[in-house]
């Protein structure tokens, strides 16, 4: 199989795109527990614990479409993460920060980091939902 590029990645909020994404990161955790009992023969053994997780992502800020006129800290959205046309996350997900950045000695265009927590179950590039 081929290894695709991801320069189409894009993020969605419903029907509409972030203009400007630069990239996007979606952390998963499971809170694994260890355990040992008499019959694991001294070793550890463990049971799937909650999940959760984390995505981020960076942007450029473009006055004609000003991502924080569209989410705010504390909203509570589903993101579509695309990694190309078709395959993507689905990730509900409540903002947790936003970091706007100016670099005015360089001139480059003003930027804008987004940090924000799992709220509930994601589905998969499959179509399947995530499950504890």
């Amino acid at each position: 199989m081929a290894v695709k590029s991801s320069k189409t990645g894009k993020i969605t909020v419903g029907a509409s795109d972030f203009a400007e994404i630069r990239n996007w990161r979606f952390s998963k955790t499971s809170n694994n527990k260890t355990y040992a009992t008499s019959s694991t023969s001294g070793h550890q053994k463990t049971t799937k614990g909650m999940f959760g997780g984390t995505v981020s992502f960076d942007a450029v800020l473009e006055p004609e479409d000003a991502l924080e006129d569209r989410i705010k800290v504390g909203d509570q959205v589903t993101l579509e993460l695309y990694y190309d046309a078709t395959r993507k996350w689905q990730v509900p997900v409540r903002i947790s920060s936003m970091d706007d950045e100016c670099q005015i000695e360089e001139g480059e265009p003003p930027t804008i980091a987004v940090e924000s927590d799992c709220h509930g179950a994601w589905t998969y590039p499959d179509g399947t939902e995530s499950s504890g």
